[in-house]
């Protein structure tokens, strides 16, 4: 077979049918995937993802592919500015490589963006060929040192690193030095590097063997019940991401479908808080089988044990409680849990109280326990008196916890009593309308106090119909004059 001779050169197939933003939409279904098996994103360790942003330009990010917000087991949260390009080349003339740094420079420079030393810029592209790996080799060296001066003495020392590297270290001086319109000296270019990472992603491949892992962990997430393989799933999420990334959308795990959360629930423990979060929910088991009274109503009066063992949760990061079997110790111990929380209602407050010194630094305390015990009415209406007064410190992050426990437990036992409200109404009042950019540009905190105000108002409350109304109403644009 003859073909005909070439008139003029063609363009690349896999540009002109769209490869580059289906190379995309798989690296930001990775991520979706991620996120609904509660996994561990790249790079941060013991970090599980809690929001990804699409398109984030609209929340003042100029890297704004992909923005992931993580959380670890002590509520301290990180950031990742995703820029995924699947061709990229580390040259002065790539322009390419240009816009990721100019972009990546300004999210760098502005700290209400970007938290240097703690949070990470990536470029998410195609596997780099064996010329690159000398610009990894480099970053890789300006994480390993201890300092800027640390850094070039590395790179300038014969031998100790390839000839191609300080090439790269130049490139990335003048490239950042044009975007910040001046020339930066070492230490800003070093801290840069050091939080710039380069991740290779083969989904332009038929054979992809990134596309086969995340294929492979929704397959191990996947409840044998649901009939469903990893192949279906992934396909499912790609769509997703495909309605979503040209309107910007937003994901938090709780705001995906529900069917997808319950044929996915038998992996997050594996991830969430990892052993910490498996003994939150063995306890939760434990809690509901221990009986505190004899028969229907009689109670034994321990109360010098009780106070003690209060004390001790309160104080002691770990406490043994040890005895004979049958004696009574998970139900003393569980009274005393109670105890301590309902106390804080009978304390005599001032009217404007809002913090109590010692309940400071005892915030994850005080919210592992809300995770097992805050279906509880009694503890759950406690719960927000607490937050109306010495713990408004808490808000708006126990807003979450609070959510969280009213989709799993009957709402209208837990807050429905005129009581928790009232209190409801004075918490979220001050939030809604002072804070309102703030809830709508942070999707859980939204989403959570949109919860609450539905289901206050499916209670009966006038103020949270009020609330709800003004929170999911769009602000009108300005015209001009």
């Amino acid at each position: 077979m003859t073909f005909p001779k070439q008139k003029k050169q063609i363009a690349s197939p896999f540009s002109t049918g769209g490869g580059g933003p289906v190379f995309e939409l798989k690296v930001q279904a990775g991520l979706l995937a991620i996120l609904l098996v509660r996994g561990y994103i790249p790079l941060f360790e013991n970090l599980t993802l809690r929001e990804l942003h699409l398109q984030a330009e609209r929340l003042d990010y100029e890297t704004d592919d992909a923005v992931l917000f993580a959380q670890d087991s002590a509520g301290r949260q990180r950031r990742q500015l995703w820029s995924v390009k699947h061709v990229v080349k580390f040259t002065i003339g790539d322009e390419v490589f240009r816009d990721v740094i100019v972009d990546a420079w300004a999210d760098f420079s502005d700290p209400d963006r970007f938290t240097q030393g703690h949070d990470a810029l990536i470029l998410a592209t195609s596997p780099l060929t064996a010329t690159y790996e000398h610009l990894l080799t480099m970053l890789e060296f300006a994480r390993a040192s201890s300092s800027s001066d640390d850094f070039y003495a590395r790179i300038g020392r014969k031998g100790f690193i390839s000839r191609e590297a300080p090439k790269y270290v130049a490139l990335f001086e003048d490239r950042c030095s044009d975007a910040a319109g001046r020339k930066l000296n070492r230490d800003e270019v070093w801290r840069f590097l050091k939080c710039f990472h380069v991740l290779g992603y083969d989904f332009d491949r038929s054979a992809s063997q990134d596309e086969a892992r995340f294929k492979s962990l929704l397959a191990i997430a996947i409840q044998k019940a649901t009939g469903k393989t990893g192949d279906d799933l992934w396909n499912t999420l790609f769509k997703w991401v495909a309605d979503g990334n040209p309107r910007a959308k937003s994901f938090t795990r709780d705001t995906l479908p529900q069917e997808w959360q319950q044929a996915t629930a038998g992996i997050g423990a594996h991830f969430e808080s990892g052993a910490i979060q498996r003994l939150l929910e063995h306890s939760g088991d434990l809690l509901k089988r221990i009986r505190v009274s004899l028969g229907s109503a009689f109670h034994l009066k321990r109360q010098e044990l009780i106070e003690s063992l209060s004390a001790a949760f309160v104080n002691e990061r770990f406490t043994l409680v040890t005895g004979q079997a049958g004696v009574g110790k998970s139900a003393a111990s569980l009274v005393a849990l109670h105890e301590f929380f309902l106390l804080l209602d009978y304390i005599n407050w001032k009217e404007d109280a809002r913090e109590w010194k010692p309940l400071r630094g005892h915030e994850s305390k005080i919210r592992d326990f809300f995770s097992v015990a805050g279906k509880s009415p009694p503890i759950c209406q406690s719960f927000v008196r607490l937050l109306d007064g010495v713990g408004a410190f808490l808000v708006p992050e126990a807003l979450l916890w609070l959510a969280d426990q009213l989709r799993k437990g009957d709402p209208a036992r837990m807050i429905g009593d005129r009581n928790s409200l009232f209190s409801l109404a004075r918490i979220l009042t001050p939030l809604v309308f002072s804070q309102t950019e703030t809830l709508r540009r942070t999707p859980a905190f939204r989403d959570a106090t949109l919860l609450i105000l539905d289901e206050m108002v499916e209670q009966g409350s006038s103020a949270a119909f009020r609330m709800r109304d003004f929170l999911i109403t769009p602000v009108a644009p300005t015209c001009p004059r």
